[in-house]
């Protein structure tokens, strides 16, 4: 995607911000290295299975898109764990202009209680995957 594209897609002010604060990636990158890094607070995502685990592990907020298939039901599990907000007006197939998209970044970024409560995941999921955890498949 050209950045001209991007912009239209997220709009002009947000891309501009971003600049010097962070990027939009377009093409495909591995995800669990970029939700990985500590410069990263949130994330925007279809939300399918993939996207869940790894923004629980990671405890990195999550914005939902839900685009088909399982993403509605994940959305919901996403909601109700305080990992992130679904926005249900968007739905499948709407046309979400770019300062929408932003303000709801913005208000995902800005809430502390998802920003304490994906520590709390994080932490959680890391504990019953570690060995002797509820999780540790033996």
């Amino acid at each position: 995607m050209q950045i001209e594209e991007t912009k239209e897609v997220v709009g002009f002010e947000l891309v501009e911000k971003l600049k010097k604060r962070g990027m939009v990636v377009k093409t495909w990158v591995d995800q669990r290295e970029i939700m990985g890094h500590g410069s990263v607070g949130g994330f925007v995502s279809h939300y399918g299975w993939n996207s869940a685990v790894e923004a629980a592990w990671y405890g990195v907020r999550i914005l939902v898109w839900p685009l088909n298939g399982d993403h509605r039901l994940n959305a919901e599990v996403v909601e109700k764990s305080g990992l992130g907000v679904w926005e249900r007006e968007w739905g499948w197939g709407r046309e979400v202009e770019g300062e929408e998209i932003g303000k709801r970044i913005r208000e995902m970024m800005g809430n502390e209680s998802l920003k304490k409560s994906a520590r709390e995941i994080r932490v959680a999921v890391r504990k019953a995957t570690d060995d002797g955890g509820s999780s540790d498949g033996e």
